[in-house]
């Protein structure tokens, strides 16, 4: 019996890479809680992760790693790369499934006749002068076969040779141990590049190629206009030099090869064209794999699917994330600077600073066990002592949560409610999203 293909779909529809100049990617792992210390470090645990033969576009084995390693033995970041597996629809209104070579050859068709594209831009530069030429694009077109595709980003403001490499994707050919088709995207190294520099000048070593071409385009001399509303706050979140003539922070034309885009599948069934698109986005490496931030694009993604209200108490463990990561987040911000107390004289100049009396971390790690110990309580009998005591807390714990209309309040009460020192958008306070507050006081 033939499986009618009805439509196509890529899983995941969204996936994030890091870059890394190491040529073997990132194994698979785990980040769980750890039952010993619940308010410590997570636990990095290896997980099942795909082999892949490079020369032949084909996965050889699953294996599981020995331990979880960032740099490879030369030191250099090892890439995470995420794969894209093309799913497929076989009744209307149906479930999808993974697409095989058997579904294909049901059909006369082989793997070759799926063909991919990527396209994917960094416009960064774009983003501040206002300039489409300063937009970096790259394209593979549409292709069918297991040769790992470049892409290589150009921007009509590059010098004629001027290119940066925004990483490759590479096609991998089904087989018998797995029939199922999939795309795997690798991020670039992770280099610098800069714009032209005149003649005599000495070379710039932070970049790994002079590409921008100083002469027509103004990425190198731009300068933000306080009063533009397309700039950002913090202003200047690019590399930049004080002018000394203006006294004003001036882009020193850094591009590098981060980028974002999209990932593309077509298909012709019995003349009927089927298409079907996932994006990727490509950041720096992340260090701190142990500690998740309290938003993060998994809780926007949960309120648009699930909408914010929350119509049943959330489970024990969702409310207990919540609360873990916002402790997790303490550990991504600098305390001691923080803690940091400034004198600053009448002429608004810093003129002394000393830690003075700010928070004891020590102190802090060993109440957020305790809170995290009682917290625990949510998994025991509703009657019990345990639960009673986890429920005042929790309450204790929504009283205290910024609320989204509250995020502009930078009065002392204001900016004391969780979660307390974190930026959001537009140099506004950080709220949770409403779904998380609603989880959080569902058991009330």
């Amino acid at each position: 019996m033939v499986s009618e293909i009805q439509a196509l779909l890529i899983l995941p529809p969204l996936a994030i890479g890091r870059c890394g100049s190491s040529a073997d990617p990132m194994d698979n792992y785990e980040a769980v809680p750890n039952a010993d210390d619940p308010a410590g470090f997570r636990k990095l645990v290896p997980a099942e992760t795909l082999r892949v033969d490079p020369a032949t576009g084909e996965i050889r084995e699953v294996f599981m790693p020995a331990e979880v390693r960032f740099r490879d033995a030369e030191g250099r970041i090892r890439p995470v790369a995420p794969f894209f597996e093309l799913w497929a629809q076989f009744a209307e209104d149906g479930l999808f499934h993974p697409l095989t070579a058997d579904h294909l050859a049901e059909h006369g068709l082989k793997p070759a006749d799926v063909q991919w594209r990527v396209r994917v831009g960094n416009h960064k530069a774009a983003r501040r002068t206002g300039h489409a030429a300063d937009k970096v694009d790259a394209d593979t077109d549409l292709f069918g076969d297991p040769a790992p595709r470049t892409l290589t980003g150009r921007a009509p403001h590059f010098t004629p040779d001027g290119a940066i490499p925004l990483g490759t994707v590479q096609y991998l050919l089904p087989n018998a141990a797995f029939p199922e088709m999939r795309l795997r995207f690798t991020p670039a190294a992770g280099k610098i590049y800069g714009p032209t520099l005149p003649a005599g000048t000495a070379p710039d070593p932070h970049v790994a190629a002079q590409v921008y071409d100083s002469e027509h385009g103004a990425w190198g001399k731009h300068i933000d206009d306080p009063g533009d509303p397309s700039t950002t706050s913090p202003p200047a979140i690019y590399a930049f030099s004080q002018n000394p003539d203006t006294q004003k922070p001036t882009c020193r034309g850094y591009l590098d090869d981060t980028c974002d885009g999209l990932i593309e599948a077509h298909l012709t069934v019995d003349g009927q064209a089927l298409s079907a698109y996932a994006r990727i986005a490509v950041g720096p490496p992340d260090f701190a794999p142990d500690s998740f931030h309290v938003r993060t694009l998994a809780d926007e993604l949960e309120q648009i699917l699930l909408g914010p209200e929350v119509a049943e108490p959330a489970a024990p463990e969702e409310i207990i994330d919540v609360i873990r990561r916002s402790l997790e987040t303490i550990r991504l911000m600098n305390i001691e600077w923080f803690n940091n107390v400034q004198i600053v004289d009448q002429n608004g100049q810093v003129s002394a600073s000393a830690f003075g009396d700010g928070a004891n971390y020590g102190q802090t790690l060993e109440l957020h066990a305790r809170l995290m110990a009682t917290l625990a309580g949510l998994n025991a009998p509703v009657d019990s002592p345990q639960y009673q005591s986890a429920l005042r807390t929790l309450r204790g714990i929504a009283a205290r949560m910024r609320a989204y209309q509250q995020t502009a309040d930078f009065t002392t009460a204001g900016r004391q409610l969780m979660p307390a020192l974190m930026r959001g958008s537009d140099d506004r306070l950080l709220a949770l999203t409403r779904r998380q507050r609603e989880k959080v006081g569902s058991r009330q």
